[in-house]
């Protein structure tokens, strides 16, 4: 018989030894502390315990006495009694290794809370690619407008609304001979495009290649003037990274551009003027070449800094930090995988060293994580100071790691492999929460080789709030039926900030596999987020600008309510009456066709193409316009003298102006029966 305070069982199964101590009342299980205090030696101890068995069971007597033999007491016999009915469910008298250890996974891992839900959506092909794979889609944004820049291989680049709908495309300028060759003598198989960005601070964009060439475009519109072309490069630039300038009073005002090579070197293009240039323009109406070794002597536009050799192999991705003034590198480079190295001061250079390499990485300086994806398809999450080891690895691709991007304000990790799995991981629990398997028709097709660019998860279209920000923009009114931007107040930087979204809390993300897009979408469980996805995007940069009117300049669309004007005449009600004809736009008609100077600069743009097309082939005079020159004749009222030979004179004349003007009309009508004695048969007026 044992002490006070303790049971017994008998042999039918009565309860023996079985401790009073109260259950754990902190957790959400009583036997909780049961499991938590029990090491990992007890568990194999157990896990022997079932194994003995014939069957592999343990019935509940069988399993109260291997608890007490583990701790050694009674002390848990209470909490191991509940256990097991937990694990039987009270259904059955007896339970496995396997039952209790799914019972326990099931049970005691960490709850994630599903932020976020993926669905895909649909997957088409980009139509101005021409089956060639997608390189990068950049996200041309303003304060006003937005639009999606696709970039192809090959070089063709196509412009498509925040919805993906097609707008416009063109060639990208990579060599000097691009300049005069057609859009379409301008592709060529042995030369690719590597990177692109916008630069938002001077609305350019910036296109490079294997070509070993920077081209740089005037952005601010549909139509993509080219400004600048930096030729022979000394190495082929695979990405580049851009830093915009403060506009703040007494910071930075020059914007930098770090360029990472083939070769594993690092260089940086500091543009000392931003504000009216990047490069100096030497042509007004043209594009301004330069060459490597002409850049050194434009000091006062730009100078050029070189780091050395970093990495062994090719630069992957380039990122600068403009919290700490840091540039973070990756390559396939085992030795040095991912290089955080300080651009300002002498500070210490980290060095990450991964066993195959890095194929890709991501930052967050809020988070202070940095997160690396590997061919073998591991990804690490690393403190970004404590470099000896990750704070944890990932393991779930079964193929490489093509990309990777984090949701800081969720603490969530997007992940992309090469097999087309897409991966949410809880960057707090270090678990994935969700998969997405994209299935691209490219996968299906045999032979075809699947492409990948450096980047391929790629955020939707920003949006902006119509109560405040959104109406001022959209505010547009019709004068002339000219479209004018209305005049509103400057918008501080706090003021648009609060407006905007994090830039991955959107209602879609884009995933690219060779010339496919994959419209992936996003469910969030803030109701506050998924309200303010439900604001339009902003509409595409307008193909002409449009031209700006004073307020004072326009004419109302309606007429104001008179019957609020207080204490007016009636004689004066009676006169705003009759003045109500000039508010009618159709007085400003001419010929059925609204007098629109957006439509005639269009016009004037369109003529101006063709004469240049024309001055080219030397036949500038088939570009002029032709006027219509009435046929000459004698007026038919022409008082005529009596005498008989000045009648005579004007019946002659008469008949040959006739007959110049039927043979001219002869003459001008296409024919291939006319020959050069024709030129015989003119008739010649006598002066």
């Amino acid at each position: 018989m044992e002490s006070a305070g303790k049971r017994e069982y008998s042999s039918s199964g009565e309860l023996y030894n079985l401790s009073f101590d109260s259950v754990d009342e902190e957790s959400n299980v009583p036997w909780f502390s049961l499991i938590q205090n029990l090491p990992l030696g007890k568990l194999e101890s157990l896990r022997a315990i079932f194994d003995s068995k014939q069957d592999g069971k343990l019935n509940r007597e069988e399993f109260l006495d291997a608890i007490c033999h583990l701790y050694g007491n009674s002390r848990y016999s209470l909490q191991s009694n509940l256990l097991f009915d937990d694990v039987s469910k009270s259904e059955k008298f007896s339970i496995t290794w396997n039952d209790l250890l799914d019972f326990l996974i099931q049970t005691i891992s960490p709850k994630v809370d599903e932020k976020v839900l993926l669905t895909l959506n649909k997957i088409e092909s980009a139509p101005h690619t021409k089956r060639e794979t997608v390189v990068k889609i950049v996200s041309l944004e303003t304060e006003k407008y937005f639009c999606y820049a696709i970039l192809s291989k090959h070089g063709r680049i196509g412009l498509y609304d925040g919805n993906l709908n097609f707008l416009t495309s063109y060639h990208v300028i990579m060599t000097r001979e691009d300049i005069t060759r057609s859009e379409f003598e301008r592709r060529r198989r042995n030369r690719w495009v590597t990177d692109a960005l916008f630069c938002q601070d001077v609305m350019m964009f910036m296109v490079t290649n294997t070509a070993r060439s920077i081209m740089i475009y005037e952005a601010s519109g549909l139509k993509h003037v080219p400004y600048w072309l930096v030729l022979s490069t000394p190495s082929i630039i695979e990405c580049f990274t851009y830093q915009c300038f403060e506009k703040s009073s007494g910071s930075r005002s020059n914007s930098v551009l770090f360029t990472g090579d083939s070769y594993g070197q690092i260089m940086s293009f500091s543009f000392m003027q931003p504000k009216s240039g990047l490069l100096r323009r030497k042509h007004s109406d043209k594009i301004s070449l330069f060459y490597w070794n002409e850049l050194p002597n434009e000091k006062d536009y730009i100078q050029i800094k070189s780091y050395g050799k970093l990495h062994k192999n090719s630069i992957r991705r380039i990122l600068y930090s403009t919290k700490d003034n840091t540039l973070f590198t990756c390559s396939r480079d085992p030795d040095m995988s991912v290089i955080q190295s300080c651009i300002v001061n002498k500070k210490k250079t980290y060095i990450f060293k991964i066993r195959r390499g890095s194929s890709c990485f991501t930052l967050s300086n809020n988070l202070k994580i940095l997160v690396t994806g590997s061919d073998d398809g591991s990804i690490r999450i690393w403190n970004p100071v404590v470099v000896s080891k990750p704070i944890a690895v990932l393991l779930g691709h079964r193929n490489d790691v093509v990309d990777l991007r984090i949701m800081e304000n969720q603490q969530l990790l997007l992940s992309c492999s090469r097999d087309g799995e897409l991966k949410l991981w809880d960057l707090t629990e270090q678990k994935c929460i969700q998969t997405v398997k994209i299935k691209f028709p490219c996968f299906g097709i045999e032979g075809k080789e699947v492409e990948w660019g450096n980047e391929c998860i790629f955020p939707g279209p920003r949006r902006y709030d119509n109560s405040n920000l959104g109406e001022k923009i959209n505010d547009v009114k019709q004068c002339f039926n000219i479209d004018t931007v209305a005049e509103r107040k400057e918008i501080d930087d706090t003021e648009l900030a609060r407006s905007t979204l994090d830039i991955w809390e959107t209602s879609n993300i884009f995933v690219t596999c060779c010339n496919y897009i994959a419209n992936i979408g996003l469910t969030f469980n803030d109701v506050n987020i998924e309200q303010s996805l439900q604001m339009q995007v902003l509409p595409p940069p307008p193909l002409q600008t449009s031209v700006l009117i004073p307020s004072s300049w326009r004419v109302q669309s309606k007429t104001d309510d008179i019957s609020e004007l207080p204490n007016i005449d009636v004689d004066i009600k009676a006169g705003l009456e009759k003045l109500d004809f000039i508010l009618n736009k159709d007085l400003l008609e001419e010929d059925n066709r609204k007098s629109d100077i957006n439509y005639k600069i269009a016009v004037l743009e369109t003529k101006k193409a063709q004469m240049q097309k024309h001055v080219a082939k030397g036949g500038a005079y088939l570009a002029l316009d032709i006027f219509h020159i009435d046929e000459l004749k004698l007026s038919e009222d022409l008082p005529v003298p009596p005498k008989k030979s000045i009648r005579n004179l004007v019946e002659n004349t008469r008949k040959l102006l006739s007959d110049a003007s039927t043979k001219d009309q002869m003459l001008s009508e296409a024919s291939s029966s006319r020959t050069k004695s024709s030129r015989s048969s003119l008739i010649e007026i006598p002066y």
